[in-house]
């Protein structure tokens, strides 16, 4: 039912959640030698990737790209939806608008997490809102004829002070009120922000487009206490269809900590087919 990914990425930083770093050539046999169905791209800049050569990377291995990641492209080069200054966010949106591009081409979404920056102070608050709402439904008309759809993803306070919990983020995707806008929910800040992790996945219901897994300690399912029982059952109780997605700390090695998502991957398969 479900397909199962790690995300790739060959600009991470080493503390960043991602379990194959270098040419992302190399991610798709990697994928395929593990067991996996897919990748989820983190990129700074699509203009960096031939998409060309990732598609027939894709086609030779069988292995799909799940998700187009934007992060770096705050997290390298600041750059973030909610900009005071017109021009920076304007690049912003033209970044990702590269990122979309890149996504048709593959039939996949684009996750907007730390591209949307944090709010700077609470007077500030209903601008930022604002902002980010223009940005998202200027980026919704972009692709409204194109394969590809945009995920907003519920992150914890401590990355982001804003859109933490799957209410707030439901809320907001309801305020934007555009197409093709859906959620990303993470079990790692899940387990920092949600009162009841089932709960929030049956609200979240089909807004739900693709799923990240961590463990509490921000390593690999097993690591930590959350009940991944649980979590995968509330998503085959409200029909998920879509990927889970290994982001976590590559330790003890990025080897070993894909194992044990692969791992995972081979538990789901047998007790939620």
């Amino acid at each position: 039912m479900w397909k199962y990914c790690f995300c790739a990425s060959q600009g991470a930083a080493l503390h960043e959640p991602v379990l194959f770093r270098g040419p992302l050539l190399d991610a798709f046999p990697y994928a395929k030698k593990l067991g996996y169905d897919g990748v989820e791209i983190h990129l700074r800049d699509a203009a960096e990737v031939d998409g060309e050569q990732l598609l027939h990377q894709s086609e030779t291995h069988g292995i799909a790209i799940a998700a187009i990641a934007t992060g770096l492209a705050n997290r390298v080069d600041g750059l973030s939806l909610v900009d005071e200054d017109d021009a920076r966010r304007r690049t912003a949106i033209e970044r990702v608008k590269g990122h979309l591009d890149l996504a048709a081409r593959f039939g996949c979404p684009v996750v907007i997490g730390s591209m949307r920056a944090s709010i700077p102070s609470e007077d500030k608050r209903e601008r930022v809102l604002d902002r980010l709402a223009d940005a998202l439904r200027q980026l919704s008309h972009y692709i409204v004829d194109k394969n590809c759809s945009l995920l907003l993803e519920a992150i914890n306070r401590y990355e982001n002070n804003y859109l933490n919990t799957s209410e707030e983020t439901i809320q907001f995707v309801e305020r934007v009120a555009a197409q093709k806008i859906y959620i990303l929910l993470d079990s790692y800040h899940m387990n920092i922000e949600e009162r009841d992790n089932e709960a929030a996945i049956y609200s979240t219901g089909k807004l739900l487009r693709h799923f990240h897994i961590s463990e509490n300690t921000r390593r690999h399912p097993g690591d930590g206490q959350i009940d991944f029982g649980k979590i995968l059952s509330a998503l085959k109780e409200i029909k998920y269809e879509g990927w889970l997605s290994m982001e976590y700390l590559p330790k003890p090695n990025e080897l070993e900590a894909t194992r044990k998502g692969a791992d995972f991957a081979r538990w789901a398969r047998t007790e939620f087919p």
